[in-house]
């Protein structure tokens, strides 16, 4: 029987693991992007790998599921300034919560857009202007 240590261990080992998964997802996959936000309450850097939205020259446009029940969305009202990174590159943007769209949603890849409709509870968009 495993003590109380090894389970904070294991527990800790697999959150690990999750977050190297999601890095390295959103590292090589040009279909999502890592968004980099700080904790409204905590101030400490915050990271959710996310769907990417269509590329523009000056920002990305990214679906928020769950809206404004998502933490990296309220993150992003409370501080805008944060990053994203796309392809390997990292970003400096400001965050701009927007209402959903569907016309802005159909530039979305099919897997981007199926979330609102699939699992989604109150979706909004957020748009992030490159600061660099």
């Amino acid at each position: 029987m495993e003590g109380h240590h090894q389970q904070q261990g294991r527990l800790l080992d697999d959150a690990h693991a999750d977050l190297w998964q999601d890095l390295q997802l959103a590292r090589f996959a040009p279909s999502w992007v890592l968004v980099e936000t700080t904790g409204r309450r905590t101030g400490k850097v915050r990271r959710t790998p996310l769907a990417a939205g269509p590329r523009e020259p000056h920002g990305m446009t990214v679906i928020a599921v769950h809206g404004r029940r998502s933490g990296w969305v309220l993150n992003a009202e409370a501080t805008p300034q944060g990053r994203l990174r796309h392809r390997g590159r990292w970003r400096t943007a400001r965050a701009e919560i927007l209402p959903y769209d569907e016309d802005v949603a159909r530039r979305f890849n099919v897997y981007a857009r199926s979330g609102p409709r699939l699992v989604g509870r109150d979706p909004v968009l957020v748009r992030f202007s490159y600061q660099d």
